[in-house]
């Protein structure tokens, strides 16, 4: 796991992709940093279902390969 506690981390598109029945096409970004990539650590709806739209916009972390925490 690596610590994005700098500007220093962008997010790049990842190749592969899922579908869910009822929400529709995911999008995953991986997250480079300080030389490191973590692989699909993030999803998203870009384009959910009209019945999810609210998801839209929004991003997913997988917890076991990314740590949020508030730096003061």
């Amino acid at each position: 796991m690596c610590h994005a506690r700098t500007p220093t981390w962008r997010c790049s598109s990842a190749a592969n992709g899922t579908h869910c029945p009822y929400k529709g096409d995911a999008s995953y970004f991986s997250i480079v940093a300080d030389g490191k990539t973590i692989a699909d650590a993030i999803w998203t709806y870009e384009t959910p279902f009209p019945a999810m739209e609210e998801i839209s916009g929004h991003l997913a972390f997988y917890p076991d390969k990314v740590k949020i925490e508030e730096v003061t």
